[in-house]
């Protein structure tokens, strides 16, 4: 439970450019205390991308309600959000390949 409600929260740095942090379960997520923004991709129970928060800066909120999980990684505006999508998916895709649950 305190690694899913710290998350990202704490690090000094960004994670690294193909690194993100999968939260599960989860449909909302918070950047107070955090230091740079994040992109927020929420997941739905299909295990498809619903919704892409892009550059979502410290001291902010982001919720989907349809969500059943959140994965966070290094906001990237140089990246357009359908390629951003398309690799997210791609990701899951190899995730779920690999048996991994989705929940």
């Amino acid at each position: 439970m305190w690694a899913r409600l710290r998350g990202l929260l704490g690090r000094v740095r960004p994670l690294g450019r193909r690194t993100g942090l999968w939260l599960s379960p989860c449909w909302a997520v918070h950047t107070f205390g955090m230091r740079y923004p994040i992109d927020v991709a929420f997941i739905g129970r299909d295990g498809r991308v619903q919704r892409l928060v892009r550059d979502l800066g410290p001291s902010r909120i982001a919720i989907f309600w349809g969500a059943t999980s959140v994965i966070e990684f290094r906001a990237n505006s140089s990246e357009s959000s359908l390629r951003c999508r398309r690799r997210l998916q791609m990701a899951l895709q190899k995730a779920r390949d690999r048996r991994m649950p989705l929940k």
